[in-house]
Order: C-alpha cells, then structure tokens, then sequence
C-alpha cells in the first residue's frame, strides 16, 4: 500500500516535467519558424544532388533571404530599377530550388522571399508550385516571361515594378493573400495575350495600380477582396480587358485608365462599386453584370478633344445602387454623336445623369444620340446635384427619342416613376408623346384609328378634346340650320339646343326636336352630325375606361 502512496507522486511529477518541456519545445519549435534567424547564422548552401552551382550573386541573395534581409541586387551592383541592362542575373532554377526543395524550403523565415533588382533571362517556371510563405520580386526584368499556371500560394505574391518582356500566365492561380502587380509593364507578341488570370483565385487585393499590360486575360477571375486598375502617380494603360464572368467581393476600380480596345466584363459580379472615372474607353461590354452598389462611367475630366468611347452595353445588367453617367465633379457628360448606350432590361435603383436644365431649350450635356432602353427599369431619379424629375416634358420626349425604334415600356417607365415622385401631368404628358410616337411608327389602318384617338380624346390623356369638339359641332349645326333656312323655318331661330340635342345621343332636351323633318341638304348634314355623336361618345368612354392609353 505504502509503494502505491509513494509512486504515484513520481509518476505524476515525471508526467508534469514531460509535459512542461513538449510545450516548451513546441514554443521554441514555433519561434524558430516566425521569427528570422539572427545575421551570421549558418545558412544550408549544399545543393541538390546533380545541381549546377549558383552564381555569386545567387549565393548573396540566398544569405540574404535566409536571414531575413530583404535581397537588394541594386546595393549589390545591380543598375536602377527597371533599367535595360546591368541588372545581376538569377535563374528559374535558382528560385525553383529555394522555394520548393529542401534543405532550403525550410530555412526560408515567415516573412518570406523579398529580391529586389533582379534579372531572369529564361522563362521563370513555378507552374503548380507550392509555397506557404509571401514571395516578393520586384523592380526586376522577366526576359521570358513568367509560368505561374496553378501556382499557389498561402501568402501574398507581388511583382511591383517589374518588366515582364515575355508573358505572365496564371491561369488557375490560387493565392490565399494579394497578388501586387502595381507599376508592372507587361507586353508580348499578341497583345491580347500579355497576361493570363483565368480561372485564377485571388483570396485579398489584385492590384496593378499605374499597370501597362497588353491584356490582360481574366475571364472568371476570383478576387475576394478589391480589383485595382486605376492610375495612382499617373494613369494606367492596358490594350484589351476581358473580365467575363469574373467575381469580385469588393470595389473594382479604373480610375484615370486608357483602354485601347473592347474592355468586356459580361457576366461579372462585383460586390461593391464599378469606378470608370476619368477614364478612356472604345467599346465597354457589361451585359447581365451584377454590381452591388454604384457604377460610375464618368469623365474624363478636362477632356481635350473627343472623348474615345463608342459604345457601353449593359443588357441585362442588375445595378443595387446608382447608375452615373455624370457628376459636378467630373462634369455633365458630352457623349460624341456616333456613341451608343445600351440599358436593354437594365434594372438600377437610381439614375444620374449630371446634366443640368436651366430651361428646355439650355441644358448643359447630352446624352449619347443612340440610346437602347426596351426594359430598363429604375426607381429614383437624380435629385441631389439636379434634380432630374424636374425636367420638363419636352426634355424627356427628346431623351426618349434617342431609341430609334419605338416601344411603349420606355415611356411607360418614365411616367411611373415620375407620378411616384409627384409629377403626375408630367407623367401624361410623357405617356402622350409615347402615343405619338407609336402613331409614326404604325401602319394602316392602326395609323387612322391611333389618328382618331389623337384627335377626338388626345389618346384618353386630352379629354378636354372632346368637348372642344362638341362645343364646334353644336355652334356648326346651328350655323348650318341659319343658312339653309330650315331653323326659322321650324321655329328655331338659334337652333343650339337643336344642334345639341341631335349631336349627344345620351341627351334628350326636347321630344318636339326629334319630329321634326328637314329637308335639303341641312338633312345631310345632320345625317352627319349624329354619327359624330356617336363617335366622339365612343371614344370618350373608351378613353375614360383607359382602353386607348
């Protein structure tokens, strides 16, 4: 009994010591890896077996990144970044054989590679690498290009300020960070092919701030956090962007940026806000695209000659916030005369467009003079720098006209809108115009019947039509009863109440006016007169039903 009393503290206490020094091991385990080894630590330089022996200036930058420096080849003889030549040379094969190969994969600290300076002259191949830790090459000349095609990584990536003179292709990419790429120049034989994202998964920011890419390729690209394309010290440049069925949790930004060619994001899905301000396009495509809050297609500002853009398509586009074509910042928009703008089953929350109307005839902007609007809805208009409902009439008709072909929804739109924000003669007054228009377009006998309807009822929005009618027809047959004799003739020497009487079919003055019998042609004429009755009645009650609107 008296052995089991006195082992049990042994074992306990032999239990606790083991314990304390497995944690204790595991902490310095831990700080071993995050934090880099002290300068003058012995650093692994055997190579792989078979391997060709690194360069000197490869051995400098493996101490340097072995003990946590950052591997500045500008301090180590190296020229200017970006310079043309002077810059010392690494290999594919060096970087491949530090990333990826042990001794050296492991001795790399948590903060990663960072060489800055640098010149690869072959083609620099980390397809389906691996890493876990940030990789930083900047301000260096990728002769060849870059194979990064299903690189991942569970750091950051960044390229700032290189010269990539062959092709970056990423297709497939997973990086858990951001993928920097600002100031990067970026050409190749085939200008649309200079970068290749497809596919590629971004977890934070894809910047290329101040970027000049021939390209870029990022169809159905992944960017969890912001995509920035915009100038930043100047303006950015790219030749062709596809963005198709792209997703971005964030902002996608292309502020003071040239696109050469079409930028096409059919199909993409952006989180936040599309920014196109103070930017040059030729052709946008953004049909069915998703953006969460604003899309801003604005400037430039301080335009000098013709504004390059063409056209922007957005069929089918969903916008949560605002669509603006125009602010007081960036100035009312003067779109060139041959640019067309497509809203075809566009749906926004708001439209602005900037322009301001100090009377029908003086507004400042104008929109583009082709315009597709079949289906585009909205549910506010402008009312904060100008107040865009108080337009007049006139305004919206020539706005409305821009569509060539004619179709009621454009109008039917407009008029809902503007009887929710009080404007409720405004409203006829735009449907009345959509009904001229439609009497343009249509053929016979549509053509005589909408003519009719324009006429006797004002399409059911001018009844007050009507009754100038009747008050003409009522003073006409008394005229014609005075000349053709046959009012004195029946005791009628004014004959209003006869003439009216005879015109409204539902009105019965006197019995005695309908015995008596005319003769002559105030016969015929009369003849005529009831039919008019009858007709202006008709389509009065048509047009207080609503069945000509």
């Amino acid at each position: 009994m008296s052995k089991k009393n006195t082992a049990r503290p042994d074992s306990g206490a032999t239990a606790l010591r083991a314990a304390v020094l497995a944690i204790a091991m595991l902490a310095c385990a831990k700080a071993s890896l995050a934090a880099p080894p002290l300068p003058g630590v012995s650093c692994p330089i055997a190579l792989p077996e078979g391997s060709t022996a690194w360069t000197e200036q490869e051995h400098w930058v493996w101490q340097q990144v072995c003990e946590g420096r950052i591997a500045d080849l500008q301090q180590h003889g190296g020229a200017a970044c970006n310079a043309s030549a002077g810059q010392p040379v690494l290999t594919s094969r060096f970087l491949r054989t530090i990333l990826l190969y042990e001794p050296y994969k492991s001795s790399i600290p948590g903060q990663g590679i960072r060489i800055v300076g640098a010149r690869f002259n072959d083609v620099v191949d980390l397809a389906s690498a691996a890493l876990d830790r940030d990789l930083s090459v900047i301000c260096s000349i990728f002769a060849q290009g870059l194979d990064l095609r299903e690189f991942r990584s569970q750091g950051s990536l960044s390229l700032d300020e290189s010269r990539i003179l062959g092709r970056l292709n990423m297709e497939g990419a997973q990086i858990e960070r951001n993928l920097n790429m600002s100031e990067v120049v970026l050409g190749a034989e085939k200008l649309d092919e200079g970068m290749r994202l497809v596919g590629a998964t971004i977890k934070g920011n894809l910047a290329l701030w101040d970027a000049s890419i021939s390209g870029p390729n990022m169809d159905s690209v992944s960017v969890g956090g912001h995509l920035f394309m915009s100038g930043r010290r100047g303006r950015a440049h790219f030749w062709r962007v596809w963005l198709q069925n792209a997703k971005i949790g964030g902002e996608l930004s292309m502020q003071d940026a040239d696109v050469h060619a079409t930028l096409k994001m059919n199909g993409v899905s952006v989180g936040a806000t599309i920014s196109l301000l103070n930017s040059s396009f030729t052709d946008i495509e953004m049909r069915d695209a998703k953006v969460g809050r604003d899309l801003y297609v604005e400037g430039p500002k301080n335009r000098q000659g013709e504004d390059p853009r063409r056209s922007l398509d957005l069929s089918g586009a969903t916008i949560g916030g605002a669509l603006e074509l125009g602010s007081a910042w960036y100035g009312v928009p003067d779109w060139p005369e041959d640019t067309s703008l497509t809203l075809r089953s566009t749906a926004v929350f708001e439209l602005r467009d900037g322009i301001v109307c100090a009377s029908p005839s003086t507004c400042d902007g104008r929109w583009p003079r082709r315009l597709e609007l079949d289906g585009f809805r909205y549910q506010q208009l402008e009312a904060k720098d100008t107040d865009m409902a108080a337009r007049p009439a006139s305004w919206w008709a020539r706005w409305l006209a821009n569509q060539e072909r004619y179709s009621p929804q454009p109008y039917e739109q407009l008029s809902s809108v503007l009887v929710k924000l009080g404007y409720k003669e405004k409203a006829k007054d735009v449907l009345y115009e959509g009904k001229n228009r439609e009497l343009e377009a249509a053929g016979y006998p549509e053509k005589l019947l909408l003519a009719l309807q324009c006429a006797l009822i004002g399409y059911g929005y001018r009844l007050d039509r009507t009754w100038w009618w009747v008050t003409g027809l009522v003073l006409l047959g008394a005229i014609m009863l005075r000349l053709s004799g046959q009012g004195l003739r029946h005791n009628m020497p004014f004959g209003i109440a006869y003439s009216f009487d005879m015109l409204l079919p539902i009105v019965r003055l006197r019995d005695a006016h309908y015995k008596v019998d005319l003769t002559g042609w105030a016969r015929y004429y009369f003849y005529f007169h009831k039919v008019m009755g009858y007709v202006l009645a008709s389509f009065l009650i048509a047009g207080l039903a609503g069945l000509t609107k």
